[in-house]
């Protein structure tokens, strides 16, 4: 069973989670702009570190805060515990939107990138095979890519 103690410590360290996660959202936001890809591969390092971190504590306490919370009179104590509770939630909302516009960025940066690998094949030429590393086909493409040609 969690204490009151226990409660206010693990909602205090999801709170911080939370906000650190939203801070590195930001962040890979920036990366993602500047196309800084050192930066965005410790981002989402990090981000994995805390997001286990907060799925230890959400897997550790959330059935037993619902408990406490259903077993407690309306004190002030709950009612301050039940509005950290609601900044959680404002906290994850947060953090989703910044999710899905950093999603949305990769998205178009795919998008250009197959837009640019299609820009730079060259209609109307004969069948081009690729090679494994024993000199055999792999298989056969219908289109050739300028980056086939050899000078």
């Amino acid at each position: 069973m969690i204490t009151e103690v226990q409660l206010s410590m693990a909602l205090n360290q999801a709170k911080e989670l939370l906000e650190r996660l939203n801070e590195l959202s930001l962040l890979k936001k920036e990366a993602l702009l500047k196309d800084d890809l050192n930066q965005l591969k410790e981002i989402v390092r990090q981000e994995e570190v805390l997001g286990q971190e907060f799925k230890t504590i959400n897997d550790a306490c959330l059935s037993q805060v619902q408990f406490f919370l259903q077993e407690q009179s309306q004190s002030s104590q709950v009612s301050d515990w039940q509005q950290q509770l609601r900044n959680l939630r404002q906290l994850t909302e947060k953090l989703q939107v910044n999710n899905k516009f950093n999603l949305e960025l990769i998205g178009d940066a795919l998008a250009l990138t197959q837009f640019t690998l299609n820009a730079l094949t060259v209609p109307d030429q004969p069948k081009t095979a690729t090679y494994n590393v024993s000199g055999r086909v792999v298989g056969n493409d219908q289109r050739q890519h300028l980056l086939d040609f050899k000078g």
